[in-house]
Order: structure tokens, then C-alpha cells, then sequence
């Protein structure tokens, strides 16, 4: 009985001296991370650990890292523009490490956690990205039209840009700052000269087809008269070939009715009829 009490509260003993030890060697790893090890004895280990738990040395340190997306957010980020004018703006970016890199990002970064590089790094270079695309375009194009180009711009010269170190970033995210009044009145402004101008396209629009409208029927009327003078040119053409001394002679005659002029007057010549010859 002794025996089974001294068992019992030995292996009591050894439970609770490993409760209390277990948390020294067992190492969680969230959902969507992965661990690098880094050897107190031997330096970085080239196997990562995935998520879950893991019996680890407490001679070993182990540095998370998102493989997952991970969503990150920057406000009042400043940035420049073409006319020099600077403005505040707030960056969001969805990005994952390339789970080979891991390695080599905990030497880059001297075992930095991922949210010590993103506020620290990646905020700088998203930055200077930024800055190098927005310097081309005005504050008004970045307001207004040219925002969507702007994003996208940005987008593409930091996922270059951190894709080399192993970050892989999915999107970024532009919100152009609001304008302060002055900049909203110049907005405003180019806005209905641009509107003016789009209305003034299509007033001219209209008024081409209108002439080329009026050409067309003046066309039409000058083809049609000339059509008729040359159709009427033609029939005269037709009648003069036809008429002869003879025809002409012919429709005197059947057009006279037997009658002679009656004529008064000293001055009045006598017109004298053929006879018939009556010798014959």
C-alpha cells in the first residue's frame, strides 16, 4: 500500500514537474505561418516548421512568418506630385512570404518578427515606390482622372520591387487623400471645362453632318438640273438633225387653210399663185 502511494505520487510528480515544463519546449505555430529556427549552438536551421505544435529545445529560437495573405494597412502616408504639391494618403496591401525565402528573410532582417519588417521595411519601400510613380502625374490627375493608373502604377513597382526579397504582394490598395478647398474648386473646374469641351465635340459634330447634309442635296439638285439640260440638249440636238427645207415646207402647207392675206395698202405686195398650165 505504501509502495502503490510512493508510485502514485511519483508519477504525480513527474506530470506536474512536465506540466510545468512543457511550455518551455512546445512551440505553437498559427494558422497560415510557418517557423524559422534559429539554433543557439548550430545558427539558422534550413527547415521551416509549419502550423501546429512542435517540441522544440529551449536552446532554439523559433521566429513566425506569415505564408498566408496578410492584410496591411498605412494612414497620413506622404507623398509627392508633379507640381510639387505634397499630399496624405493611406496605403492597404495584401502580401505572403515565399515559404523558401523564409530563411533568408530571418538573416536579412536579423530574426525581425513580419510585423517589425512590415512598420518597418516594407512601409519605407511602399513609400518610395509611391513617391516614384505619383511624381509623374499632378495633384489634379491623381484626384481625379488618373487615380485608377496611379493605383495600379504603385502596385506594380512594389510587388517588383519586393518580390526579389521573397514578399509577394497580391494588391495594393491607393485611397487618394480629399482635396482641400482650393483643390476641389480646380477640380471642379477642369471638370466643366471638360464637360464644355465634350459639349462643344458634339455641337460640331452635329454641324458636319448638316453641311455634308446640305452638300449632299445641293449635290443632288445640281446633278438633277444638269441631268435635264443635257436630256434637253439632246432632244433639241435630235429635233435640228430632223428638220429639213422640205419637212419644213410640208408643215407650212398643211398647216395653211386656202385663205390668201388680206392686206390694204399701196405698199402691199401681191403674192401670185402658180397656175396650172392649160396649153397642155
Amino acid at each position: 500500500m505504501n509502495n502503490f502511494k510512493i508510485g502514485a505520487f511519483v508519477t504525480g510528480g513527474i506530470i506536474l514537474f512536465g506540466a510545468i515544463l512543457t511550455p518551455f519546449f512546445v512551440t505553437t505555430i498559427g494558422a497560415g505561418h510557418a517557423g524559422v529556427v534559429y539554433n543557439r549552438n548550430g545558427g539558422l536551421e534550413q527547415q521551416t516548421l509549419g502550423q501546429g505544435w512542435h517540441l522544440v529545445s529551449p536552446f532554439k529560437r523559433v521566429t513566425e512568418y506569415p505564408i498566408a495573405t496578410e492584410t496591411v494597412k498605412y494612414e497620413d502616408v506622404t507623398i509627392g506630385t508633379k507640381d510639387g504639391k505634397p499630399i496624405k494618403t493611406t496605403f492597404q496591401y495584401n502580401y505572403h512570404i515565399e515559404p523558401t525565402k523564409l530563411p533568408d528573410i530571418f538573416n536579412k532582417f536579423r530574426g525581425a518578427n513580419s510585423e517589425v519588417i512590415e512598420n518597418g521595411f516594407l512601409k519605407s519601400r511602399l513609400t518610395e515606390m509611391a513617391k516614384e510613380v505619383t511624381t509623374k502625374y499632378t495633384v489634379l490627375e491623381i484626384l481625379g482622372e488618373k487615380s485608377s493608373e496611379v493605383s495600379l502604377g504603385i502596385q506594380e513597382k512594389f510587388a517588383e520591387d519586393a518580390k526579389g526579397i521573397g514578399f509577394i504582394v497580391e494588391a495594393v490598395t491607393f485611397t487618394p487623400p480629399v482635396p482641400d478647398e482650393q483643390t476641389q474648386k480646380a477640380i471642379q473646374a477642369k471638370v466643366d471645362a471638360q464637360q464644355k469641351l465634350e459639349q462643344e465635340k458634339v455641337e460640331l459634330e452635329k454641324a458636319k453632318v448638316v453641311a455634308q447634309k446640305q452638300r449632299e442635296e445641293a449635290k443632288g439638285k445640281a446633278d438633277s438640273v444638269l441631268i435635264e439640260a443635257e436630256g434637253q440638249a439632246k432632244a433639241n440636238q435630235v429635233i435640228r438633225q430632223s428638220l429639213t427645207n422640205e419637212l419644213v415646207q410640208y408643215e407650212t402647207v398643211k398647216k395653211w387653210n386656202g385663205t390668201l392675206p388680206q392686206v390694204s395698202g399701196s405698199n402691199t405686195p401681191i403674192v401670185q399663185l402658180p397656175t396650172a398650165n392649160t396649153n397642155k
